[in-house]
Formats: C-alpha cells, sequence, structure tokens
C-alpha cells in the first residue's frame, strides 16, 4: 500500500505514514523529524544531489534535502493541474511528469544536461 513505501538512503529511511512525509534512524528505529504532506505522492531520490524530489498528489513538486536536518523544502512549485500519481521519471537535467489530463517537462538546474553526441559520429 501507498503509506508502506519506503525511500532508504544515507542510512534513514523516509517511510510515508499517513501521508505524513517521516524521517526514521534506521539503527534506532527512532523517529528524527515529520512534516510536509504530500497525499498519495512519490519520491525520487536523486543520490548525486542528496535530493529529494517529491510529486504530490496535488500536482505540485518539492525539493527536499535527503538529511535528518529537518522538515525543509527548498524549492516547490506547481507542476501539473489536477491530480497526479504517476511516478515522476528523471533523466540527466529533465523532469516528466504526467497526470489523466497533461505531461511536462521541465529542466531541473542541480544536474548537468545530457550531452547529445553529435550528428554522424
Amino acid at each position: 500500500t501507498a503509506s508502506r513505501q519506503r525511500l532508504i538512503a544515507f542510512a534513514v529511511v523516509w517511510p510515508r505514514s499517513f501521508f505524513i512525509f517521516t524521517c526514521i534512524e534506521m539503527k534506532t528505529g527512532n523517529r528524527v523529524w515529520n512534516g510536509g504532506r504530500y497525499g498519495n505522492g512519490q519520491v525520487v531520490l536523486l543520490a548525486d544531489c542528496g535530493l529529494l524530489l517529491v510529486a504530490a498528489e496535488s500536482g505540485k513538486v518539492a525539493l527536499r534535502p535527503a538529511s535528518q536536518e529537518g522538515p525543509v523544502e527548498l524549492a516547490r512549485f506547481q507542476a501539473l493541474a489536477g491530480k497526479s500519481g504517476s511516478h515522476p521519471v528523471v533523466v540527466g537535467d529533465r523532469l516528466f511528469l504526467r497526470n489523466a489530463q497533461e505531461a511536462a517537462c521541465f529542466r531541473l538546474p542541480m544536474a548537468d544536461p545530457i550531452e547529445e553526441s553529435p550528428a554522424g559520429k
């Protein structure tokens, strides 16, 4: 179920407990912090950047540090109109999102762009 999904990184677990983002220390099982309501959204670990990209059910996207430091949002924007439960896809510096009405692509500033090979090579 959606409430049992977990994201593991840097020896910390972020289960989506009752749709509230929660950080749990894996060694002790103790809750470090909780905060941020994203509905039945999806999360992608951007390991190279140490960030979590959260695609909320509301169509908003949030960027959070993948750390134990607290419930901090670095950025948030409305990416899609209407609800979305689809998993976001990140390829290079591009974020792809969709719902039943639309699809969108955004360029992310924290990744190097995909290098295109010259034609004929």
